[in-house]
């Protein structure tokens, strides 16, 4: 910048040089405000994405003839236009896998001492310069039996492995 200040002044005289940083400087802010807008653009809020997700959990739980709600929070996060497209089949996924394999039915829910509507939770939030999205149900939790059994069975993990020693991490 310096070198550049002293072309212009050399070039252009010590008041064509000021004016012509004036204008290099307010073009430069000009610049910065158009990527800042064109940034903003792209941004979405999660709240359609949510709202989906809503939709989804009501059609869920009546297909299994479960009682299950959604709780959102965040929905106010912005992330990119592209982002958002990229995750919401693999977020669909999860809550259909909360809704059918976590939150335990009317009846079993009862026979636990729980309420006998089913939470699935959705949550966005900012955390370190990131985006975190969290999903969460207060289902049963994991089965180790069943996972151990559905992993022999598709060849994961050997016939013969040794259920006891492994750990829960692991499983």
């Amino acid at each position: 910048v310096q070198d550049m200040n002293a072309v212009i002044s050399g070039t252009l005289g010590a008041d064509g040089g000021q004016r012509a940083q004036r204008t290099l400087s307010h073009m430069g802010k000009m610049i910065r405000e158009l990527q800042e807008v064109s940034m903003s653009l792209r941004m979405v809020n999660l709240k359609s994405t949510f709202q989906k997700m809503t939709r989804l959990v009501r059609d869920v739980s009546q297909k299994a003839g479960k009682q299950v709600e959604i709780v959102t929070e965040g929905e106010d996060v912005e992330l990119d236009r592209n982002v958002v497209e990229a995750i919401t089949d693999p977020l669909v996924h999860m809550i259909r896998n909360s809704c059918d394999h976590g939150v335990e039915g009317t009846e079993e829910r009862t026979a636990a001492g729980k309420n006998p509507v089913g939470t699935v939770g959705l949550r966005a939030y900012h955390a370190g310069g990131s985006i975190v999205m969290e999903i969460s149900e207060d289902g049963r939790g994991l089965r180790r039996e069943k996972l151990l059994a559905k992993a022999k069975s598709k060849g994961i993990i050997p016939q013969d492995t040794d259920e006891a020693s492994m750990p829960d991490g692991d499983v």
